[in-house]
């Protein structure tokens, strides 16, 4: 806790001076502007995939990024997380869901899809 408000603009002037002298955003609001898109299931298609090599004429305009991924068999999720380039694991989809901006469903068995 501070002990005066002049404490606390101190503080806050140094953070301040210090991300403005690094030229560097904070972690958290590093790619604010990357919508982080999360895979539930691998199907076969590989959507997100797409997303890592844009064409040349819209890869300024492409702000989506492959996040995270979940499936029944965490060691097929492990294969698709080093082939596509996912962040992270999931071993909940509904952890996925709320970490995620959107969520594409890739699910082989489509009469689970409604139920994800």
């Amino acid at each position: 806790m501070m002990k005066s408000r002049r404490c606390f603009m101190k503080t806050v002037a140094g953070g301040i001076a210090g991300i403005a002298a690094s030229q560097t955003p904070p972690a958290f609001a590093q790619n604010m502007k990357m919508v982080k898109v999360g895979q539930l299931g691998l199907g076969s298609h590989g959507f997100l995939e797409s997303f890592n090599n844009p064409p040349e004429k819209l890869r300024e305009r492409v702000r989506c990024t492959p996040y995270a991924v979940w499936d029944d068999v965490p060691e097929a999720a492990q294969a698709l997380k080093k082939k596509i380039g996912f962040n992270k694991i999931y071993k909940d989809p509904v952890d996925l869901v709320k970490e995620s901006d959107a969520v594409h469903i890739e699910y082989a068995d489509y009469r689970r899809v409604f139920e994800l």
